[in-house]
C-alpha cells in the first residue's frame, strides 16, 4: 500500500486530496492500482508527507498480518495507523461479511478488539424517529435517501450526544455506530452536511410539527385540553454583531455578561412538544403568549384542540396581565399564584383548615369558590419542612451580619457613620429579600453628631404564615374539585422535571452560531430531539418503567458494535463485526419500546 496525494482547483482554490493505494495484477497479469480508502485530514493529523511510506507499510501490517514490530513506532504514527486500518476492516466487513460462512481454526492468544463503537442509544432514538414516521414525511416532502440519514443523525445525534453540530460529526467519525446502523458510508459524511441538513429541516418546520402532532395524538391517544407554557432561553459567549435575535435580557443561567435568546414553548399535559417559537432575548412575556395564544385559539398548527383548552403555567408567568390575555383568548388557565391570595387570619375566620380534604399523606387542600375562579387553598408537610429549612437559614445569615454591624459600632476601625450604616442594612436587605421584609430593622443616632450608636430589629410573626409550607393554585376552571385541581398541579411538576432536561442536557446552552437562521436550526433540532426523548420516556411509562432519558441513555451507551481480529492456523486474519448482548436492563427497555435488541447481524471476513 501507498498514499497517493492529489491536487484539485476549484474557482481559483486549491484543494489537496489523499487516498490509501494498493498495487495488484489484474486478471490478465498486469500491475494496476487501486483505491483501498479515501484519507481525510483527520486521518493523516499531523502526520508528514515523508511519513506517508511508514504509514501505510504499517497500516498493511495491521490489516493483513496483525504483527507486531519490532522497533516501536512514534505513536502519532501508530495511532494513525490503527485507525485507518479500523476503516478498511469495516468497509471490508461491510462489503463481504456476509459472504464468510466457512469453519476456521484461530489461535485465542491473538485476539484483538477494534471499531468499538455505542449502538445502543443509537438504535432506540433512530427507532422512534422511524415510529413517528418522521422519514416517511421527509421522503413526501422531497428529501433524498442521503437527505434522510442526515436527518437521522442531526436529530438522533442531539438525542443521544446534545452539543452544537460540531460536536456531533466527532461523534458520529470517532464513538457512534450510527452511520452503520442507517447504512451511511461514515468517510463522504462531512460538517458541512450537518449544517445543511439542519437549515433543510428548519425551513419544514411547519410541516414537521404538524405531523409530529397528529401522528402523536393518534399513536397515544392524546387529548391536548391541556397545554403548559414555558419560556427559557439561552446564551451566547461573544459579540453577536450579526444576530437581530441576540439581544441582552433576563438570563435564566445567571449569564448576565452574555447576550441570549428566548425559545417559547407548549407542551400538553404529557410533555410532548406543540408549539415552539425562537424570539429575540430581550422578548418580553406577554408579547410571545399572546402570539402563542392566538395560534392555539385559532388552532392554525397545533390541529387538535376540539374542545376548551386549559393554558397551565408556573407561578413565575401567572401574573394578572397574562391571566387576561388567556381569557381574551377564550381559553381556560390553571396555575401556582406569584402572591399570597389569602393571609392566613382570613383562613382562619373562613375555618377553611377544618374540613380540608387529604389528598395523599401529607397534602391537604380546599378549594376558595369564587364567581369567577376556583382557588386551591393547599398544605403540604414536605413543603413545610423545606420552606422551614430556607426560612432558619436566612435568618441566621441576615440576623448574623446585623450582629456584625452592631457590634462593629464599638470597636475601632470599624464602620459607624449613620448614613454609611443605613446603606449596608439597605443593601442586606436586598441581599436576603426573601425574608428581610418581615423584618423591623431601627437604626439609632446620637443626638449630636453623625454616628450610629445602636441598631435593633423585631421579626414580624407572619413570618411564619410565609413559610407554613401553604400554596394558593388559581383557575377558572369552576368545573374542578380539589383533586383534579391538584392532579394538573402535580402533571405540571412532572413535566417540568423533563422539560428542564430538555433546556439542560439536549444541547441547548451555550448556542455557537451567530447566524438567525442557524440559531433558529440549532433550537429546531433540539424541539425534534425532545419529540423522540418524550415519546421513549411516554411508552416506557406505560409500561411502568419511570426512568428518564438520562438514566436510560446512561444505561444503553453500554451496547457497543465491535470488530474482533483473529490469528487462523493457516497464518490468515479472521475479523468479526458484533453487536454486544444486551444486559438485563437493556433488554427492559428494548422490550418495552418493542425493539430489537440485538441490532445487525453478525459480520466476518478472512483476509
Amino acid at each position: 500500500m501507498f498514499i497517493r496525494e492529489s491536487r484539485k482547483n476549484v474557482k481559483g482554490v486549491t484543494y489537496t486530496y489523499y487516498k490509501l493505494v494498493e498495487s495488484f495484477r489484474n486478471e490478465n497479469g498486469i500491475p494496476t492500482n487501486r483505491t483501498i480508502l479515501d484519507l481525510s485530514s483527520e486521518d493523516l493529523d499531523g502526520i508528514k508527507a515523508e511519513e506517508f511510506g511508514v504509514l501505510a507499510t504499517r497500516v498493511t501490517e495491521i490489516v493483513y498480518t496483525k504483527a507486531m514490530r519490532l522497533i516501536e513506532l512514534e505513536s502519532r504514527i501508530e495511532i494513525a495507523a490503527k485507525k485507518i486500518a479500523a476503516k478498511i476492516v469495516s468497509k471490508m466487513l461491510n462489503k463481504d461479511g456476509d459472504k464468510q460462512k466457512e469453519t476456521v481454526t484461530i489461535k485465542p492468544e491473538t485476539v484483538e478488539t477494534m471499531e468499538v463503537r455505542s449502538i445502543g442509544a443509537e438504535n432506540i432514538g433512530i427507532e422512534i424517529f422511524k415510529y413517528l414516521e418522521i422519514d416517511k414525511l421527509l421522503e413526501k416532502t422531497g428529501f433524498t435517501r442521503e437527505e434522510i440519514n442526515a436527518s437521522i443523525i442531526s436529530v438522533v445525534g442531539r438525542l443521544v450526544k446534545p452539543d452544537s453540530e460540531n460536536a456531533t460529526y466527532r461523534w458520529l467519525k470517532e464513538t457512534s455506530a450510527i452511520c452503520e446502523l442507517i447504512d451511511e458510508d461514515s468517510n463522504k459524511f462531512n460538517r458541512n452536511r450537518l449544517y445543511e441538513i439542519t437549515d433543510k429541516l428548519y425551513k419544514k418546520k411547519e410541516e414537521i410539527e404538524k405531523h409530529l402532532t397528529e401522528k402523536e395524538k393518534t399513536l397515544f391517544s392524546l387529548s391536548g385540553k391541556i397545554v403548559l407554557y414555558d419560556l427559557t432561553n439561552t446564551f451566547y459567549e461573544g459579540e453577536g454583531k450579526n444576530s437581530k435575535l441576540l439581544k441582552r435580557g433576563h438570563s435564566k443561567e445567571k449569564r448576565s455578561d452574555c447576550k441570549i435568546v428566548t425559545l417559547a414553548m407548549a407542551v400538553d399535559e404529557n410533555g410532548f412538544p406543540k408549539y415552539s417559537k425562537v424570539y429575540s432575548g430581550n422578548v418580553s412575556e406577554p408579547e410571545t403568549l399572546k402570539e402563542i395564544l392566538n395560534d392555539i385559539s385559532k388552532d392554525k398548527k397545533l390541529t387538535l384542540f376540539g374542545d376548551k383548552t386549559t393554558i397551565v403555567m408556573d407561578a413565575g408567568i401567572l401574573t394578572t396581565g397574562n391571566i387576561e390575555l388567556i381569557k381574551e383568548a377564550g381559553l381556560d388557565y390553571l396555575g401556582v399564584a406569584r402572591n399570597v391570595l389569602y393571609s392566613h387570619e382570613e383562613i382562619e375566620e373562613m375555618k377553611i383548615e377544618e374540613d380540608m380534604i387529604t389528598i395523599k399523606e401529607g397534602v391537604t387542600a380546599k378549594v376558595i369558590k369564587s364567581e369567577s375562579e376556583n382557588i386551591l387553598y393547599c398544605k403540604s408537610e414536605g413543603r413545610k419542612a423545606k420552606e422551614t429549612g430556607i426560612k432558619n437559614l436566612f435568618q441566621e445569615r441576615y440576623e448574623s451580619e446585623l450582629t456584625k454591624l452592631k457590634e462593629g459600632l464599638g470597636k475601632k476601625n470599624c464602620t459607624k457613620d449613620y448614613l454609611k450604616i443605613l446603606e449596608k442594612c439597605g443593601r442586606l436587605k436586598e441581599k436576603y429579600s426573601r425574608i428581610s421584609s418581615y423584618y423591623s430593622v431601627n437604626v439609632i443616632k446620637e443626638e449630636k453628631g453623625s454616628k450610629a450608636t445602636d441598631i435593633n430589629w423585631e421579626v414580624s410573626s407572619k413570618i411564619e404564615d410565609k413559610f407554613n409550607g401553604s400554596y394558593f393554585i388559581r383557575t377558572n376552571r369552576l368545573d374542578l374539585g380539589e383533586k383534579e385541581i391538584i392532579g394538573i398541579y402535580t402533571m405540571l411538576t412532572k413535566v417540568e422535571e423533563t422539560f428542564r432536561f430538555f433546556k439542560s442536557e439536549l444541547g441547548m446552552r451555550p448556542i455557537y452560531h451567530t447566524k438567525d437562521s442557524r440559531i433558529e436550526a440549532h433550537l429546531f433540532i433540539t424541539v425534534l430531539a425532545y419529540h423522540l426523548l418524550r415519546t421513549v420516556e411516554f411508552k416506557l411509562s406505560k409500561n411502568g418503567i419511570n426512568h428518564n432519558w438520562k438514566y436510560v441513555l446512561d444505561g444503553m451507551r453500554l451496547q457497543v458494535r465491535v470488530t474482533t481480529g483473529f490469528q487462523t492456523a493457516d497464518g490468515k486474519i479472521l475479523y468479526v463485526r458484533n453487536t454486544s448482548k444486551p444486559n438485563e436492563f437493556q433488554e427492559k427497555i428494548y422490550a418495552s419500546l418493542g425493539i430489537n435488541s440485538k441490532p445487525m447481524k453478525s459480520k466476518s471476513i478472512i483476509v
